[in-house]
Order: C-alpha cells, then structure tokens, then sequence
C-alpha cells in the first residue's frame, strides 16, 4: 500500500549518480517553489538504515524499516545535519587527532567556513513545509519508491564522460571506485537482479577510469530501460543546460511544481560546484569541459567500457547524448 505525505502532496524526488548536476537542478526548483532541500538522506553518516546505501531494490521487496525512516524523510521529520547543511558530522566536530597538525587545523577551517557558508544560504529553506527530496544513492530502488509511496520522480541522466571526469579529479573517499563497487560486490539482492549482467566485470581488475564506468553503468542503465514501463521521467542533463526554456517547464510539470526557475537563478553555480565552475559553465554546448580535461587513457579505457556493456547513448568523443537510444 503506496504511503502519501502529510498533507496530501506527492513525494518529490530527483534521483542521478553522483556529479550529474542534480545538487544544482534540487537547489533551482527548491528556490523558485519555496521548499525545503533534503540532501542525499541515504547517506551512511546520517541514514537511520546505512544498510540501504546504493541498494537493489525491485517493487516487491518488503523493509518495514526502509519504509519507516523514508516515511520520516518525506513527512520532513528527519533533521541531520549532512541532510540539512551538506556537511559530515565529524567535520564540524572532530576529534583531537584529526586537528593535531597545522595543515589539518587549516582543514578544518575550510569545511566550518563551508558549513557557515552553508548555514546561511540553508537556514531559511529549512523552514519551509513542502519539501524535495535528492538522492545519489537510490537509482536502483527506483520501482521500490513508487510501489510504495505517492511520487513524482525525475531521473537526471549526465554523460558517463562527464560524470567519470569529475569523479577521477575529485577523488577522495567520496568518489574512490573501490568503496563503491563494494556495495555492489556484496549485496545479494543485487547479485540476483542484476548480477548476471554485471558479475562478471565486478570480479576483474580494472583501471579507476574503468572502474567508475562500470559504476555509471549500473546506476543508470537498468533505470533507464524501466523507464517506459514505469511513471518516473528521465531529463538528460545537457538538455537542461543547452535547452532550459524547453526542459525546464517539463522538468517542474513532472515533479508538480508552479514556478520554473528564472533563467538568471539556473546560472548560479550550486553548493556541490567546483571551484571554477564559472568557467565550466560559459557555452558549455561548445566547451564541454570535461572532454578537454579527461586524459587520453582514461577517455580511450572508458569508451571501451561503454561498449562491453552495451551503452549506445553516449560515446566518449561527442558530449551529447544520442537521443531516442538506449
């Protein structure tokens, strides 16, 4: 039995992987209707249920604890302060062996500069009633979602090239391939949906540029050959940066939403940007950035990735998505 929100409102999601703008995109439709950000809630450092992080989940599946923590998030009864202020507990409180040294005390300094910074572009938001809901861990739980509460669902989908790039230069513990193909690795239900397609590579070695391929793959491919026979939109992206007076609207008709953001609100670079995101933006048709920045090996062993598992969108030598193509 599907749950609804209090209220009566459907429960609004944007789902994508990680780097595929949808920090940017919550934040837009947020600031034009007046609702309250919830940030990436599945995460292990504030979820009630860590064990859900990157889940395959299919519409029968039965978790009464899943459901009850969601059903919290969506209520907007869930506070955190990763959910609320995008920053990790132990950054803003941290133990004395992390401040023990003078870079490390400089650290520390950037991310509570970042979590005031933070505070203040947050704090009013936090106040509204009617909330939208982002998440970069629940691609594979997407049926699950909408068998079981009142959604409306946009799948944002970014060129594997650009979304790759962004990962091999962040790096990190937030984008290290190895951690994140361990959820997959060892979640059994994953292994029965979807483990025949997707076994066989999970026990190779592969190169980083490789690795976070595969892991673009699996969070997108299987929802987007859903898509059609389910009732959750998918948005490229590139559309709604190159198209934004077409994709815009259809974007905030699907999450049911009154106001399209203000072509000089999309501009804006969201809290998740670079630090040169100005510069990354400007004609990004005819820039694309990424493909500039990615090393020749990195673009040639992910290309290759793309078509061992049957990617016919993309390419790693045009930054558009071919449309109409799986």
């Amino acid at each position: 039995m599907k749950e609804e929100v209090m209220g009566g409102e459907p429960v609004r999601l944007i789902l994508g992987s990680g780097r595929s703008g949808t920090t940017w995109i919550q934040d837009s439709l947020a600031n034009a209707n007046d609702l309250r950000p919830v940030f990436e809630p599945l995460k292990s450092v504030s979820s009630k249920v860590p064990q859900f992080e990157y889940a395959f989940l299919d519409k029968q599946h039965q978790s009464p604890e899943l459901k009850s923590f969601l059903s919290d998030v969506f209520n907007g009864q869930f506070r955190s302060i990763w959910s609320d202020y995008r920053m990790i507990p132990d950054r803003v409180i941290p133990s004395l062996s992390k401040v023990e040294s003078w870079e490390s005390i400089k650290a520390y300094r950037r991310h509570l500069t970042q979590l005031l910074e933070n505070y203040r572009m947050l704090s009013t938001a936090l106040n509204h009633k009617s909330i939208l809901v982002k998440f970069i861990r629940a691609n594979l739980m997407l049926s699950w979602l909408q068998a079981n509460f009142d959604t409306r669902i946009a799948l944002i989908l970014r060129h594997p090239g650009a979304v790759i790039e962004s990962q091999l230069r962040l790096g990190g513990e937030s984008w290290d391939p190895v951690a994140r193909l361990s959820y997959y690795r060892h979640d059994s239900q994953f292994e029965a949906g979807l483990g025949e397609r997707y076994g066989r590579y999970l026990k190779k070695d592969l190169s980083p540029a490789q690795m976070n391929t595969l892991i673009w793959a699996i969070e997108n491919q299987y929802p987007l050959e859903q898509a059609e026979s389910e009732t959750y939109r998918v948005f490229c992206y590139e559309s709604l940066v190159n198209s934004p007076l077409e994709e815009w609207p259809k974007l905030t008709k699907v999450l049911d939403l009154k106001n399209v953001p203000q072509l000089s609100d999309l501009v804006k670079p969201s809290q998740q940007a670079s630090s040169n995101w100005e510069s990354e933006k400007k004609d990004y048709s005819k820039s694309a950035k990424w493909m500039s920045r990615i090393s020749d090996k990195d673009r040639d062993e992910a290309d290759i990735m793309l078509r061992m598992l049957g990617v016919r969108r993309y390419s790693m030598d045009d930054p558009n998505p071919k449309p109409g193509v799986f």
